[in-house]
C-alpha cells in the first residue's frame, strides 16, 4: 500500500503553467537531487514541457529559470501542445532524450528532442 503525502508538490503560477500543471516524470540524479519533467498549461489548449528540481523528490520543488524547455512550434504539427514527456538519461552518451506527444488541434503525434550533456541546468 502506498502512503499519501498531503501536500501539493508543484502548483500553477509560472509563465508556462498559468492554468494548470500535470503529468510528470521524476528522475534521481547522481548527486542525490531530483529532476521533474512536467506539463504546464497556459490555457486549456496550450501545453509546454517544463523542468523543476528538488533535493528530496517530495518538497521544495523549484522551477528551472529557463522554462519551458519544449514549446509548441507555430504552424507545425505540435503548434497547440507539447506534453506527456518521457525522458531517458543516457549516461553512456552524455545526453538526455525526451519524447513527447504533440498536436495542432487534431491527432496527436510523437516528437523527440535531446539535450547534450547530463547537466540540464545549462
Amino acid at each position: 500500500m502506498f502512503a499519501c503525502v498531503a501536500a501539493a508538490m508543484l502548483v500553477c503560477g509560472s509563465l508556462c503553467a498559468q492554468d494548470r500543471v500535470g503529468g510528470c516524470e521524476v528522475h534521481r540524479l547522481e548527486d542525490g537531487n531530483y529532476v521533474m519533467f512536467y506539463i504546464g498549461y497556459s490555457d486549456v489548449y496550450t501545453a509546454r514541457i517544463g523542468v523543476a528540481f528538488s533535493k528530496d523528490g517530495i518538497t521544495g520543488w523549484e522551477r528551472y529559470e529557463h522554462n519551458p524547455i519544449v514549446v509548441p512550434d507555430e504552424d507545425t504539427w505540435d503548434a497547440s501542445a507539447c506534453y506527456k514527456p518521457t525522458v531517458y538519461r543516457d549516461v553512456e552518451n552524455g545526453m538526455w532524450h525526451l519524447w513527447y506527444n504533440g498536436r495542432n488541434g487534431g491527432p496527436e503525434y510523437i516528437g523527440y528532442v535531446y539535450h547534450k550533456g547530463l547537466d540540464i541546468t545549462k
